[in-house]
């Protein structure tokens, strides 16, 4: 079975290896290694009396890996830099709608701007999965579950088009899954275009940034 120090470093280690194997450059992807370093390090401390150098050791571990936290606050956004909104002609409390997969870029951004959420999602999360099962799927011998898949994307698409008409967003945001790692072929703009009435609606908006992560968007003021 081995000592309890082998036993965490197995965990420790294996919680590297399934880190490296998933990663898709969250960091949040990253907690169990600091989690289970943390423990060792504090388990170190307390067993330190009886090696005088593994104390030290121990308080400086702990001190590399809970520092940032501190040192960058507790709360960090990057989203409105990477937009850029402080360069946008924007109104007090702006109308938002971030058309993505990703909350931080949504809920998290509205909080920032003290803006106003127009869509009935925080995000698309089933959007991703819906396309990939229509994708897999043998349509020929399952047409129940393409015509489930084709359903959630058609509700997905109608009701996102309905948000935008009644909310009328004045920041509207196109993500880009691509910029996450991952091999994805999803338009959103491309999606939202299969219903008549998106052309219509993105006349009355302008084009005003391109960035690795985000197509951004502004309603062109009436």
């Amino acid at each position: 079975a081995g000592t309890p120090e082998m036993r965490l470093l197995a965990v420790f280690l294996a919680s590297v290896a399934i880190y490296a194997v998933q990663w898709k450059g969250f960091s949040n992807h990253a907690m169990p290694i600091f989690s289970i370093a943390a423990l060792g390090f504090i388990l170190t401390l307390l067993d330190g009396p009886q090696h005088r150098a593994r104390p030290m050791l121990a308080i400086c571990g702990l001190t590399l890996l809970l520092l940032p936290t501190p040192l960058s606050g507790f709360y960090r956004n990057d989203v409105p830099k990477t937009i850029g909104v402080d360069s946008l002609s924007l109104p007090t409390q702006p109308a938002i709608l971030v058309v993505s997969t990703n909350v931080p870029a949504s809920m998290s951004l509205t909080l920032d701007l003290e803006g106003t959420w127009v869509s009935r999602y925080p995000s698309l999360w089933l959007l991703p999965g819906a396309r990939k099962g229509l994708r897999e799927a043998d349509c020929v011998a399952e047409p129940a579950t393409c015509a489930t898949f084709e359903a959630i994307l058609k509700r997905m698409r109608g009701d996102t088009i309905d948000d935008m008409t009644s909310g009328r967003p004045d920041l509207l945001v196109f993500d880009k899954p691509s910029a996450y790692g991952q091999k994805s072929t999803l338009n959103y703009q491309d999606f939202l275009g299969e219903d008549a009435r998106f052309e219509g609606l993105m006349a009355d908006y302008r084009h005003v940034r391109e960035t690795k992560q985000f197509s951004v968007w502004t309603r062109i003021q009436q």
